[in-house]
């Protein structure tokens, strides 16, 4: 197989050593193409000692030859479940699947084809937890990701107008995004004028820009598969003294707790970190969610930094660091970058000014 798909294969089947199981079964989409390359849809992948079966349907036939040319590939019939259930039987090797990632219906189907000639171990996070740590190709794809973002991000600020409301602003990003050589935006862009600013998962809607002093920009693309992340808070005038306020105590925990990244620190620390400094200026009640989170495939990945997390940190992780501020009513402010962990602590992988001010022609529009 090619690298470095060959090298993820063996790494899930040493993986799976400890569950008694010598295949794998993966459901997952975003697992299939970290194992295989396989760019298509609704397909199944079988790994197992010196073989690699893709089951899928006619629609994805040449998709599978031109993105994973060294995986055999299973064009099926009928149902992916039964289908692969027969191959399984001829492999007759105990095999693990992912058991947060196949329906019960599937599931049912699968074991009663199977009739117990194969045995099934249910298994959690097996390819998940190599992809905690990146290699070289997802960090450069994800480079790529941050690049293009922010290329937009400056693009959609010299192109905004005081009469744009929070719609669409989002929607010209997006655009912008696309242009730039985004595959898509990794998520909904959130576009949050004051006080809609305070919802931390804000919708664009039709509030102007004009209208406000403040505006939240949570957006990222998606490169290569891989995805990007960034938050920054912009503002003009004369801006309200509270979110001002609370906008530097964002940058001080995102400080301490760049500060705190290094390889064998645990991620509840670094959540710890940066939550003291909000709880410590009196707002900790006004911070619901976790510092960070991993990003690649997926924009939301494992490891998480929160009070809850298990992960000491590793050499190759890449995270966002995100604290944020939400005073309903009022508005709300969140900071938020991207980094490496490596083994000299944080590479901050985003370039975008965290200042919150607006570039290009959007401040002398509105000051008119």
């Amino acid at each position: 197989m090619r690298e470095p798909f060959a090298a993820r294969c063996s790494k899930l089947l040493r993986t799976a050593r400890h569950y008694a199981a010598r295949a794998v079964l993966v459901t997952k989409p975003e697992n299939v193409f970290y194992l295989s390359g396989f760019t298509g849809e609704d397909s199944w992948l079988i790994v197992a000692p010196r073989k690699r079966i893709l089951v899928t349907d006619s629609r994805f036939a040449e998709e599978a030859r031109l993105s994973c040319p060294d995986i055999e590939a299973h064009i099926r019939k009928g149902g992916v479940a039964r289908e692969t259930a027969g191959i399984l039987k001829r492999l007759r090797l105990p095999t693990a699947f992912e058991e947060g990632h196949l329906t019960v219906q599937a599931y049912r189907t699968l074991s009663g084809a199977l009739k117990r000639r194969v045995r099934l171990v249910r298994t959690a996070n097996l390819a998940e937890s190599l992809r905690l740590v990146k290699d070289r190709h997802e960090i450069a794809a994800i480079r790529r990701a941050i690049l293009v973002a922010e290329k937009a991000f400056k693009r959609a600020l010299a192109d905004a107008r005081p009469s744009d409301d929070e719609s669409r602003f989002a929607g010209v990003l997006d655009y912008y995004m696309r242009l730039a050589g985004a595959e898509t935006s990794a998520f909904p862009t959130i576009a949050a004028v004051e006080p809609n600013s305070s919802l931390p998962h804000a919708k664009p809607g039709t509030q102007r820009l004009c209208d406000s002093h403040t505006l939240l920009v949570d957006w990222g693309a998606r490169v290569a598969r891989y995805n990007s992340d960034l938050t920054r808070v912009l503002w003009w005038g004369k801006v309200p003294a509270q979110l001002s306020r609370i906008w530097r105590v964002a940058k001080a925990a995102q400080k301490a707790a760049l500060a705190a990244i290094r390889p064998g620190v645990s991620a509840r620390r670094v959540d710890a970190v940066a939550r003291k400094v909000i709880a410590d200026a009196g707002f900790g009640e006004f911070f619901g969610h976790g510092l960070g989170h991993g990003a690649g495939l997926e924009v939301h990945e494992g490891p998480t930094l929160s009070l809850r997390s298990t992960v000491r940190l590793r050499e190759g992780m890449v995270l966002t660091v995100e604290p944020g501020i939400y005073l309903p009513g009022t508005g709300g402010v969140r900071v938020e970058d991207m980094v490496l962990v490596t083994a000299k602590g944080a590479e901050i992988l985003t370039h975008v000014s965290r200042e919150p001010r607006v570039l290009g022609r959007l401040a002398r529009k509105i000051r008119q």
